[in-house]
C-alpha cells in the first residue's frame, strides 16, 4: 500500500488541507496522512510538529526569502507584479512624501534584511545561475538532507503539499535532487500565485492549478514541462458556482446597501469607507443608503485599524470571514482582489475601485497592475473607477450592470466542474501513482 503525506505549506485561506473533505476522501490502495487525522502515530506527530519547526524557523526563513528576492528580480523587467514586489522588498511599503515617510524609508533601506534582499536583487537582474546562489546560501543543504532523511525514515514514495509557491517548504523540496526517490506534488493555493510568488522546479512530478491563465504565468517564469500541469479547479470556485447558480437569492432589505470590498495589501480602505458614508449622509436622495465592508479575511494590520476606529465606522456593517454572499448586496465595490472572479459570478451592479494613494507603494492602482488582471482588463467584465470623484456619480446614481459575459471566458479564469473539488485531488492522485491504471 502507497503512503501519501499531504502538508500545509502555509495557512492562507486556499493553501489550508480543510479545502478537502477529509471524511469522503479515498484512493484505491493508499493510505493517506493528514496532520488533522487524531488518529496519528506517534512518529507521524513528531514529523509534523518538525514541519511545523521547519516553517517557523527564522533562519530558513531568510534564504527563502532570499530565493524568493532573487527569483522575482529576474523577471521584473518583463513582469508588472515582479516590479511591483521587488519595490515593496527594496523600499518598503511606505511612498517617501514627506521627512517622515523618508526616515521610515532610512530605516527599512538599512536593516539587514534590505542589505540582504539587494544583494539577492543583484544577482537575480543579472542572472547568476541559481546553482551558484544555492551554494552562496549553502546552510540550507542541513535543512534539505534533514528533510530527506526524515521522509525517507517514514518510508514515505509521495508528498502533496498545499502552497503559494513561496514558503520554508517549498524552498526545500525546489533544491532536493530531480533524483530522488520520493515524489512531490504540489496544489497551488491561489489565482495570482504564478504570476507574482510561486516559484516552482521540476521536482514536483505534477502540479495543479486553479486555472488556464495560470498555465500561461508558471511556463513564462519556471522551467517546468507542459505535461507537469493540470487544472483540478478550486473549491473556492466550487462553492461560488454552487451559491450563485443554483441555490435560491437572498431577499433583500428595502434599503439599498454598497458592499465596500478591501484587499490584503497596506491601504487606507477605512478612510475611502468614511468619505463614502460621509457623502450617503450629505445627499440623503442617493441610491444607497447603508454601507458594508468586507476587509480581507488575511489582513491582521485591517483587523487592527477596524478596532482603532471602531467608533468612526459604527454605522457601517462589518462583514468578517473567509465566505460571503455577494448577493445580500445591491451594490458592490471591489479593490482589486482574486475575489473580483466571485463579484463577477454573482452579476450584481459592481465597480473595480482603484485609486492612487501617497502614503502607500502598494495601492488598488498598482495592484491593478499585477499580470494575472491583466487577461481579465481584457475582456471587461467590470467598469474601472479610478477616483473618488468619479465613484460620486455611481454613489448618486447606482453602480452599473455587469457586461454580459460568455461563459466559457469566465471559465479561463474561474473553472466549472461537475465533480466535487475531494473528487478531483483524489483523481489527481490515482492517476500519479497508478499512471497506467484506467
Amino acid at each position: 500500500m502507497h503512503k501519501i503525506l499531504i502538508l500545509s505549506g502555509d495557512k492562507s485561506i486556499g493553501g489550508k488541507i480543510e479545502t478537502l473533505d477529509l471524511n469522503n476522501l479515498s484512493v484505491d490502495n493508499m493510505e493517506l496522512i493528514f496532520e488533522q487525522k487524531i488518529n496519528l502515530s506517534t512518529q507521524y506527530r513528531v514529523f509534523f510538529e518538525y514541519v511545523e519547526s521547519l516553517q517557523k524557523d527564522k533562519q530558513l526563513t531568510k534564504l527563502s526569502d532570499f530565493m524568493f528576492v532573487y527569483n522575482i528580480s529576474k523577471y521584473m523587467r518583463i513582469s508588472a507584479s515582479m516590479k511591483i514586489r521587488n519595490s515593496v522588498v527594496l523600499l518598503g511599503n511606505y511612498k517617501i512624501s514627506s521627512i517622515k515617510s523618508f526616515v521610515v524609508f532610512l530605516r527599512h533601506f538599512f536593516k539587514t534584511n534590505t542589505i540582504f534582499s539587494l544583494f539577492a536583487n543583484l544577482l537575480g537582474i543579472f542572472h547568476i545561475p541559481e546553482r551558484f546562489v544555492l551554494v552562496f546560501l549553502s546552510s540550507y543543504k542541513n535543512y534539505r538532507d534533514n528533510l530527506i532523511e526524515v521522509l525517507s525514515k517514514l518510508e514515505l514514495e509521495n508528498v502533496v503539499l498545499f502552497s503559494s509557491g513561496y514558503d520554508n517548504l517549498i524552498f526545500l523540496i525546489n533544491t532536493i535532487q530531480k533524483n530522488s526517490n520520493i515524489k512531490f506534488i504540489l496544489i497551488l493555493n491561489n489565482w495570482d500565485n504564478p504570476s507574482s510568488k510561486s516559484f516552482v522546479s521540476q521536482n514536483f512530478i505534477k502540479i495543479a492549478l486553479w486555472n488556464r491563465q495560470q498555465i500561461k504565468h508558471i511556463l513564462a517564469y519556471n522551467k517546468i514541462s507542459r505535461s507537469t500541469l493540470k487544472v483540478i479547479g478550486s473549491k473556492t470556485a466550487d462553492d461560488a458556482y454552487r451559491k450563485y447558480i443554483t441555490e435560491i437569492a437572498p431577499i433583500l432589505n428595502q434599503e439599498k446597501t454598497l458592499l465596500y470590498i478591501g484587499q490584503q495589501n497596506s491601504y487606507d480602505e477605512i478612510g475611502d469607507l468614511l468619505r463614502i458614508q460621509n457623502y450617503l449622509n450629505d445627499n440623503p436622495r442617493s441610491y444607497y443608503r447603508k454601507l458594508a465592508y468586507r476587509p480581507h479575511p488575511l489582513s491582521r494590520m485591517k483587523m487592527k485599524r477596524l478596532n482603532l476606529h471602531k467608533n468612526d465606522i459604527k454605522n457601517i456593517d462589518v462583514v468578517l470571514g473567509s465566505s460571503i454572499d455577494l448577493r445580500k448586496f445591491d451594490g458592490i465595490i471591489c479593490l482589486p482582489t482574486t475575489l473580483v472572479l466571485e463579484v463577477v459570478l454573482s452579476k450584481k451592479p459592481a465597480i473595480i475601485y482603484t485609486p492612487k494613494s501617497q502614503k502607500y507603494r502598494r495601492d488598488p492602482a498598482q495592484m491593478w497592475n499585477y499580470d494575472h488582471f491583466n487577461e481579465f482588463k481584457q475582456e471587461g467584465f467590470l467598469k474601472v473607477i479610478k477616483d473618488f470623484n468619479q465613484l460620486k456619480n455611481y454613489l448618486e446614481y447606482g453602480l452599473p450592470m455587469q457586461k454580459e459575459f460568455n461563459q466559457s471566458k469566465l471559465e479561463y479564469f474561474f473553472p466549472f466542474y461537475t465533480e466535487n473539488y475531494t473528487t478531483r485531488f483524489s483523481q489527481l492522485v490515482q492517476q500519479i501513482v497508478y499512471p497506467n491504471k484506467k
